[in-house]
């Protein structure tokens, strides 16, 4: 994945600048470690964002969304303690 591409999925529609340093916040996959990507999701509105693991080796392959990007980033980090 690329860096623009990174800096892309986490615009928000109205500001003037993207903001890259939002996915440094991501943690890897839980089941295999990869980096995940973000996308824009449909059914959501302009801010709802999808994380997935897209490591074709990945045992599970999860993914989340949710309605903005930090909500989003906040359920796939979130791991059970």
């Amino acid at each position: 994945m690329s860096d623009d591409h990174v800096a892309l999925d986490v615009c928000e529609p109205k500001e003037d600048s993207c903001k890259p340093s939002v996915l440094s916040d991501l943690l890897g996959c839980p089941f295999c470690g990869a980096m995940p990507t973000m996308e824009p999701w449909h059914g959501g509105g302009p801010r709802k964002r999808l994380i997935s693991c897209v490591n074709e080796n990945c045992p599970v392959e999860p993914s989340v969304s949710g309605e903005t990007p930090a909500k989003a980033i906040a359920k796939w980090n979130h791991r059970a303690t």
